[in-house]
């Protein structure tokens, strides 16, 4: 039996006041793999066929300096074997009406530590990097910056248990630098999900403001 869930979507957003304001729907597992699945057809005509689930992303990076990435499994419904960053989707109760900012990032905190078996304390969520949108499929996505106290030997070793560990085949870690990321990226870019994609040159022009203030 195929799981179904209740996700948040999104329906439109606005910048006010320098602040982000998101507009919040519902979809669920079963809508947003279906509409992947049509956006082709869909492409040229009703944008309101899209599911326009709300994904979460996170770029993680480790004591040691490393962000982490996965090889997503043949298993999963989007975008199996691609190279991926951590993060998942909002699951919301059925009719819920709205979410406070904090319940976002503890929903990206716990995908992340889903995925490579971190205890809440051993991560923090920085700040949003972001929104940015999949054109292909109409699907948004906030993209985050964390970092953890564990080194990549303790992640390896985490993930062993992890819960989540069945959503990839692999983990890759690689130098949390602007020349690393960018010959990782010229290397491998056609490997990547758009939306993970998209979180390593928002992280990467991160980088480079950074580096323009010091």
């Amino acid at each position: 039996m195929l799981f179904n869930g209740i996700l948040a979507s999104l329906q439109s957003w606005s910048i006010e006041n320098d602040t982000l304001k998101l507009n919040i729907g519902e979809t669920c597992y079963r809508d947003l793999l279906f509409s992947n699945r049509m956006a082709s057809q869909w492409k040229h005509e009703n944008t309101a066929y899209f599911s326009r689930a709300l994904g979460i992303s996170a770029i993680v990076q480790t004591s040691d300096d490393k962000i982490v990435l996965m090889q997503r499994s043949h298993i999963v419904g989007e975008y199996p074997n691609m190279l991926d960053v951590m993060g998942g989707h909002i699951d919301v109760e059925t009719g819920f009406s709205s979410f406070t900012p904090q319940q976002v990032f503890d929903a990206i905190a716990r995908e992340v530590c889903d995925e490579i078996g971190l205890a809440c304390n051993e991560l923090e969520i920085s700040h949003c990097l972001g929104l940015l949108e999949n054109t292909a499929i109409q699907k948004p996505e906030l993209v985050f910056e964390s970092r953890t106290e564990c080194n990549e030997g303790d992640i390896r070793n985490r993930m062993k248990n992890a819960t989540e560990n069945f959503e990839y085949s692999t983990l890759i870690f690689i130098d949390s630098n602007g020349d690393s990321l960018d010959k990782y990226l010229a290397k491998n870019g056609r490997n990547f999900t758009p939306s993970a994609e998209g979180c390593l040159v928002l992280f990467l022009d991160l980088l480079k403001s950074k580096n323009g203030r010091e």
